[in-house]
Parts: structure tokens; sequence; C-alpha cells
């Protein structure tokens, strides 16, 4: 029986804390230390509070792996952990880039959050998976290869004029097969190996790209890639380089955080960033971006079609 006197739990931080922890955050990351390793702040805690990426809203299937990320004595993720893993896998993706690493950004929970990783990343030029995750996507490179070879092919079709020597009935055929090939492997039908590091926006429902990931670290030799994810408190953390504690029922937060972590590449390529590193007042969440689930914008239909393997997609062509 719960005493009557008990405090109860906060689910977020609270507003009037806000100052005084964005402020111990600032001083830890003004050291000596941080700036020597090259770390920075990249969102301000009362932008990352607002859109409730700190808030644990239900710790039904809570791991209890994940009590270290959560404020000690309280119900919400610590802003000190959020705010050093996010700086962490920023410097990360940035050096990656830098020199000349691929990077794989997977996210295909949310349409909004879907459709911005797709027009984020193919602005910024790096790699990304929107629709949903095809069985074999690292595991078995060798083969979906192949399939991006085809897809490449096809393309030169139409940018070589090519395609005019068809008939019309051939010509659409091709622009079946292309549209088919781009809705699942479009945004990776330029990267010539295996990616140095895999970021996700929810360690749970990108839990396929995770493994796969996994498996190529433990199977072969001399290769890593390194994992990066937003994880919410059911999250496995051994399963993870760099996690990002947060709120993956909220849409902005997702867009927020994944818009950061995108903008490591912008600044790696020397292009301007959306959100990092920039005062609150400039960051402009788009109003199609729900904070909860009521703009979940399911893509993926039932679970079976998260076991959609590539060999599934050659059949249909």
């Amino acid at each position: 029986m719960v005493a009557k006197n008990a405090k109860k739990k906060l689910t977020n931080l609270p507003l009037d804390e806000v100052g005084k922890v964005e402020k111990s955050i600032d001083d830890t990351f003004q050291t000596e230390k941080f700036k020597g390793l090259g770390f920075k702040k990249v969102l301000s805690v009362a932008k990352l509070q607002s859109v409730g990426a700190f808030e644990i809203k239900s710790k039904k299937h809570f791991n209890p792996a994940m009590v270290d990320y959560i404020k000690r004595g309280e119900g919400y993720f610590d802003p000190r952990k959020t705010e050093f893993e996010l700086s962490q896998a920023y410097k990360e993706i940035y050096e990656c880039v830098k020199n000349g690493g691929q990077v794989l950004f997977c996210s295909t929970d949310r349409e909004p959050i879907s459709n911005h990783l797709k027009e984020y990343g193919k602005k910024l030029k790096t790699f990304y998976v929107c629709q949903r995750w095809l069985g074999g996507t690292l595991t078995n490179y060798k083969t979906i290869s192949k399939t991006i070879k085809k897809l490449n092919n096809l393309c030169e079709l139409i940018s070589t004029g090519e395609i005019k020597q068809y008939t019309k009935k051939e010509q659409s055929v091709i622009n079946k097969k292309i549209n088919k090939l781009e809705k699942f492997i479009g945004g990776i039908k330029l990267m010539n190996n295996l990616p140095k590091i895999l970021i996700t926006t929810d360690a749970i429902k990108e839990k396929n790209a995770i493994l796969e990931a996994q498996c190529i670290n433990k199977n072969i030799k001399f290769r890593k890639i390194t994992i990066i994810s937003l994880a919410n408190v059911n999250a496995s953390p051994d399963l993870i380089d760099y996690l990002i504690p947060c709120n993956t029922n909220s849409s902005k937060a997702q867009w927020l955080v994944l818009s950061a972590l995108l903008d490591a590449v912008a600044e790696a390529n020397g292009e301007k960033t959306l959100v990092a590193c920039k005062p609150d007042e400039e960051i402009k969440i788009p109003s199609n971006i729900g904070s909860d689930n009521k703009n979940k914008g399911i893509v993926l239909k039932n679970k079976k079609e998260t076991e959609t393997k590539l060999e599934d997609v050659e059949e249909e062509l």
C-alpha cells in the first residue's frame, strides 16, 4: 500500500528546473576536457523539454537495463544523459562523413518522419531507408548490390534517352520496375559498400536493422558498423553503441533529434544545418509533425510487412 504522503514521480522535466539544468550542462560543455574532445551541445534542454523528449509516458514494457538513463528518483529521462549521448553521436557521424565514410539512416515507422528523412537525406546525398527495412539489406549485401545495379541500369536508360527505343508498353513496364525499386532501395542506390554507421529513430521499431548490423559485427572480421539509435524505456542498451534516451512516442522529439543527427552530415559537408547548435527561436518544427500518437502516420500496415525480404520485391518485378 502506497503511503498518502508519498511523492509522486514526475514524468517530464519540470519547467521551473529547465534553466538550472541547462546552466549545469552548459558549464560541463565549456570545460577544457569536453572542448578538447570536440564535444558540443547540439540542442538546448529547453527545446528538448518542449517537445517531450524527456517524458516517459508508460513503463509497461520497461527494460531494467534502461534505469541508468532515467533521472534518479523521478520518472523521466535524465537530460544530461540525453544531451551527452546526442553530442557523442553527432561527433561520431561528423567525423565519419568528414573522413569519407558512409552512414545509413533508417526511419520507417511514422510517415511524416520518414518523409522528412527522405527529403533531407536527398538534399545531403546521404543514404537512408524510409519505406520498410528489407531483410538482408546488410547481411545479404551481395544480393542487394545486384538489385541496386539493376535499378541504376534502368535509370540509365532514362537519363541517356535510350528508353525511347522501346515501345510504349515496354517503357511503361520499365517505369513500373524503377518506381517499385526506388520505393524500397532508392535511398541506398548509390551506396557502394556496407555503411560505417547505422542510425535509427527507434531501437524497437527498427530492431531488424539493428540486429542485422549486430550480425555483421559478430560474424565479419575487421568490419564494424557503429549503431546509433534513439531509445525509449523498452529498448536494449547492449545492442546500441550510442543510445540517445528519448521519448520515441513523440513525433516532434523524433523529428528534432533526427534533424540534429542529419545536421552532422550537413556540417561535415560544409552545408548549413537545420537545427543543430541553433537558437531555439530559429528552430521551426513543421505543423504536420505531431507530438504524440495522434499523428503517428504508420507506414507499416501490419507485422508481416516488416519481414519483407528482397527476394519478395524482385518476384513482384
